[in-house]
């Protein structure tokens, strides 16, 4: 006679066993988590077997033999109602904290996009704050977690760049701009290359608004342009006109807060010295 083979031993994973839901009514068990766990002392068995369920049930909680009907049902209601209660205290910190973080990159890239400095933060985290005191004090302590600090903010914005393409270009037709040996158009499509990304996808404009410039110049405001050079000489030629005027913007709340220099040319690289002078630089 042959011997007979080893017998294999049953996985449990493999009898297919199911939590019921007579269970719940029967045993005070529920299925949480993709586990069996009882709404009395909040454990779980290690199989959704009923003759472990049973046991626990039996052995432990004797006394609650003693709620049938309408009782049992509002008294299993009751200890569901305690253990949803108890997993919503560790899961909705989590789920505060994730929303605030979500709120962070928003508001960081709402500030890139509009080219704002990164200590705007502070400013629209005050305002915030304030809002939410007034209209919902009793959420107020959520808005606190929304972190808008410079660094924070910062790093936001970092984040948010790494995946951003670069699909076009434009430049005003400049040598520096175009150059074949180191333009910035050559150098970018050099760094692509580098990449593994293929700069042939690199689109190159030519900026509309350099085309807007070169018409104003053959236009000439002579009129305007006359008055407002003479206004900012003054106002930057003088220590205290420039202090007192960057208070005043200040005190305006300017979005501006300074004056700049204005020149004809873009790059005062050819010089030509003559007297100690820059010839071609307006004022000298």
């Amino acid at each position: 006679m042959d011997k007979p083979g080893p017998s294999k031993k049953r996985k449990v994973k493999d009898e297919n066993r199911q939590f019921q839901e007579i269970w719940t009514e029967k045993y005070f068990f529920v299925w949480l988590h993709n586990k069996v766990v009882c709404l009395i002392i909040k454990n779980s068995v290690a199989i959704a077997k009923e003759y472990y369920v049973k046991r626990q049930y039996e052995t432990q909680h004797p006394t609650f033999t003693k709620f049938t009907g309408e009782l049992r049902k509002q008294k299993m209601l009751s200890l569901k109602r305690e253990l949803i209660g108890q997993q919503a205290m560790f899961t909705k910190p989590i789920q505060d904290s994730e929303t605030a973080t979500e709120v962070n990159y928003e508001i960081s890239r709402m500030i890139a996009k509009r080219s704002r400095p990164f200590n705007d933060g502070d400013f629209v985290k005050e305002c915030i704050e304030i809002a939410a005191k007034k209209m919902c004090p009793e959420a107020a302590k959520k808005f606190e977690k929304i972190q808008l600090n410079r660094m924070t903010i910062q790093r936001r914005i970092m984040s948010l760049s790494g995946n951003i393409a670069l699909s076009g270009v434009a430049t005003d037709g400049a040598p520096s701009m175009i150059g074949v040996n180191s333009g910035l158009v050559t150098l970018l499509k050099k760094h692509l290359q580098e990449k593994n990304i293929n700069a042939e996808y690199l689109m190159q404009f030519h900026c509309i608004i350099h085309q807007e410039a070169l018409c104003s110049k053959k236009i000439e405001f002579q009129n305007v342009m006359k008055v407002v050079v003479s206004t900012v000489n003054f106002i930057k030629s003088r220590g205290l006109n420039h202090r007192q005027f960057r208070q005043f913007l200040d005190d305006i709340e300017s979005e501006y807060g300074d004056l700049l220099y204005y020149t004809e040319v873009r790059w005062l690289r050819n010089w030509n010295i003559s007297g100690g002078k820059a010839k071609g630089c307006p004022g000298t």
